[in-house]
């Protein structure tokens, strides 16, 4: 999934309109509810629920895009279409790589929003 920008700082910058401290505000919510939605997608491959991941797969994939998330977006929007199609089965393998560019994402959006709320 290599070669897109992990973070677009620009365009979230400019789609919080610059506002450092929603920006904040955001990048908190979206880590509080992260570890959430990966828990639910793993359960849901686990009993084959394929409601439950697409849930879980397009609230991730929403809050990913509203970040700019480029690079996590794309496996996101991979899930999601996977779990529409019913073949949880290749979702396990996909979720391990959102989850490795969700911890280089998260280093990025933290610096981000603490270097413009000081």
């Amino acid at each position: 999934m290599r070669g897109r920008k992990t973070l677009d700082a620009q365009a979230l910058l400019a789609t919080v309109d610059g506002d450092k401290e929603f920006l904040r505000r955001l990048v908190d919510l979206f880590f509080e509810s992260c570890p959430g939605y990966l828990s639910e997608m793993r359960d849901s491959i686990a009993r084959g629920h394929r409601e439950g991941f697409c849930k879980a797969a397009h609230a991730l994939k929403g809050g990913l895009g509203a970040l700019h998330a480029d690079a996590s977006f794309d496996p996101a929007l991979q899930m999601e279409r996977i779990g529409r199609e019913g073949n949880l089965a290749e979702a396990g393998q996909l979720q391990t790589v959102l989850e490795q560019e969700l911890e280089l994402l998260r280093p990025a959006l933290t610096d981000l929003a603490e270097r413009g709320a000081g």
